[in-house]
């Protein structure tokens, strides 16, 4: 995971924090990587930024 300046700087520096502390929190407890990618990047399950591909499985390994 890649964490950008430009999050902090636009949500702040606590907002952040909290959401990448219960994402991460998430995923230890078997949450899927598809859905905090969603949640991580507010997009719906119909909608899917371009630039910001969706993790496959190679990208975890």
């Amino acid at each position: 995971m890649t964490s950008s300046p430009r999050k902090h700087l636009r949500e702040g520096p606590w907002r952040t924090t909290f959401r990448n502390i219960l994402i991460l929190s998430a995923y230890h407890l078997g949450v899927s990587p598809r859905y905090l990618h969603q949640l991580y990047y507010h997009q719906s399950k119909t909608t899917q930024n371009p630039k910001t591909p969706l993790i496959t499985q190679e990208t975890l390994l």
